[in-house]
């Protein structure tokens, strides 16, 4: 088991928040997702999903209900992936998105940092 969490900081409270978690399927498996100390600290209830509608692209999108937001650090989201075979899985973040105080912004205000994984 391989475990992946996603971090963000949000010095401005952010509303919701989506992304894209790229992998190899052929490698990896998305066994499971929870949410992370990020998402709990909104200041109402928030949700979190996380979908995988094919290998290869979880799908994460964090709401904030009843007009809440987020302004803290932490983690947004913990993925458990299953090695299916030997090699180096890439793991790429994209397509994020988010919307602080009544603007949506994209990736080009993120900080991205590539990651990969070798599985033996």
């Amino acid at each position: 088991m391989v475990k992946v969490t996603i971090d963000a900081e949000a010095s401005v409270g952010i509303q919701n928040l989506s992304f894209v978690v790229g992998y190899d399927g052929g490698i990896l498996q998305l066994m499971s997702s929870s949410p992370g100390s990020f998402v709990q600290q909104a200041s109402a209830p928030a949700r979190l999903e996380a979908e995988d509608p094919y290998s290869g692209n979880v799908y994460v999108t964090m709401v904030v209900d009843n007009g809440g937001i987020v302004a803290a650090a932490g983690t947004v989201v913990v993925l458990e992936f299953e090695a299916r075979a030997a090699g180096v899985a890439p793991i790429a973040l994209r397509d994020v998105s988010f919307r602080e105080g009544g603007h949506s912004k994209d990736s080009t205000t993120t900080a991205l940092q590539p990651v990969s994984i070798a599985i033996d």
